[in-house]
């Protein structure tokens, strides 16, 4: 008998139907991604440029289909972009989407297979892959960061971008993350702002610390009309 307070290290899989739907849904998107038009910040093209060790990208849980969209049009030399998602029945329909749009999906989370999920990002990360973490998912609270993006921070020492991610005209979801939805042909901003983190303490009080660093400065990037903390 499992241990209800034992996490469970059961990955959820999406099967027959549901991939079939993903797939088609997944080919929609990537149209609809193709006809947003992008300010983005010249860094954002650098980070794969100028970072061959790789680095995380950071970014709030409701921002991806904006974020994604444009990663996807700028020249990543080659390398494949990971990315943590839960490793739960909602989190197999996400991983397979994220696979479809040519992202690596790493499960994993705090409460489902997170010391496993752990190891293949550091494995990712050393071999000059870079990660996108949703510093507040899988179930927020939004714009609340948990201490993952910390952990992972504090154990690699790799260059952090922080990803902001605004949009001119959008749907905002009912969900948890009042998730945003860039509607056809408007114009979304990428904002970049990159932390090198120094060590200055030890254990818990160095992650909180970074912690409150990743809230602060990615709030900072997150002046938006149609959400708000």
């Amino acid at each position: 008998m499992t241990d209800p307070h034992t996490p469970s290290s059961t990955v959820y899989e999406v099967t027959g139907a549901e991939r079939l739907g993903l797939k088609i849904l997944s080919a929609i998107v990537r149209v609809w991604q193709f006809t947003l038009r992008f300010e983005a910040n010249p860094a954002l093209e650098g980070i794969f440029r100028n970072n061959p060790e790789g680095s995380l990208l950071l970014i709030w849980h409701n921002r991806l289909f904006g974020g994604f969209a444009a990663l996807r049009k700028i020249d990543m030399r080659g390398l494949k972009l990971h990315s943590l998602v839960s490793a739960s029945r909602d989190g197999a329909k996400l991983s397979y989407f994220m696979r479809e749009l040519g992202a690596v999906p790493v499960r994993g989370s705090s409460s489902r297979r997170g010391s496993t999920a752990a190891l293949e990002l550091l494995k990712a990360l050393k071999g000059g892959n870079h990660v996108s973490i949703t510093v507040d998912g899988p179930r927020g609270p939004c714009y609340q960061a948990q201490p993952g993006a910390a952990l992972l921070i504090k154990q690699t020492g790799v260059p952090v971008h922080m990803v902001g991610v605004e949009c001119e005209s959008c749907w905002v979801l009912n969900s948890w993350d009042r998730f945003i939805i860039p509607k056809p042909f408007s114009r979304v901003k990428v904002k970049i702002d990159r932390y090198a983190h120094s060590f200055r303490n030890e254990g818990k009080e160095e992650r909180k610390a970074i912690q409150q660093i990743i809230q602060k400065r990615l709030m900072a990037l997150t002046i938006d009309q149609h959400q708000k903390p």
